[in-house]
């Protein structure tokens, strides 16, 4: 099914006269032993299960009235599922596809819209346009099993400004959200832009955006669980 259309923007399907410039995506060589993939793997699940304990321990207090859950569970999900790519990648290829795609357009998304709301950066009819976008690529995925590149980018492209405008207002923690930024941009643009449909690279995404979440808690609720030399850093003494 949607293993037929995976990526509709990949330099590697494009017609013959459009690939000049760039390498086959089944060619790309990734210089990671097994032993280094299945870390990534293990780092990604244990990553963003931490993630999700201190969020809804130290952040929500137990309340799942919160759209970041998503973003959590979505990354648990795609971690658990790519552990199907050490059998075969034939099973599960659709799973895997969609909380691919899913954790490229709905992740990121769903974190900004929290940060928007805790910091009251706009209304909640505003607030939850990040959302909105990922909800919005991700269905048309879905109905159409097929993938736009060009509203992927604009959704990512789009999330990351809305990340960095979060901290614009010199409460939040602007430093690690330029970090979370550069590191989703640059793993999304080297994984996912050019070589979509390859899927050596997915752990090395999966990894990248188990990193961002980790940031991320720090723009949260940085007082409850960080270390004093962070706190210095975003100026709380």
């Amino acid at each position: 099914m949607y293993s037929q259309y995976s990526e509709g923007r990949c330099p590697c399907v494009k017609p013959p006269n459009r690939q000049r410039g760039f390498a086959k995506c089944e060619d790309v060589e990734i210089p990671l032993s097994p032993y280094s993939i299945i870390f990534l793997k293990i780092f990604s699940l244990l990553a963003s299960i931490y993630c999700l304990n201190i969020y809804y321990d130290q952040v929500t207090t137990g309340d799942l009235m919160h759209v970041a859950f998503l973003a959590y569970y979505i990354l648990i999900l795609r971690s658990v599922v790519s552990f199907t790519e050490l059998c075969t990648e034939d099973i599960f290829s659709d799973l895997r596809i969609l909380t691919d795609y899913a954790t490229q357009v709905l992740v990121i998304p769903s974190l900004t819209t929290e940060l928007w709301m805790k910091k009251e950066v706009a209304p909640f009819e505003v607030a939850v346009l990040p959302v909105s976008l990922g909800c919005l690529a991700f269905i048309f995925f879905i109905a159409m099993e097929y993938k736009r590149r060009d509203i992927t980018d604009l959704v990512v492209l789009l999330n990351l400004i809305f990340m960095v405008l979060a901290n614009l207002n010199g409460e939040g923690a602007l430093l690690f959200s330029l970090g979370a930024y550069i590191i989703f941009a640059s793993a999304y643009v080297c994984t996912k832009r050019h070589c979509g449909d390859n899927v050596k690279l997915d752990d090395i995404f999966n990894a990248a955006v188990s990193t961002v979440l980790l940031i991320t808690l720090i723009d949260f609720e940085p007082a409850s669980f960080t270390p004093a030399p962070i706190n210095w850093l975003l100026g709380e003494g």
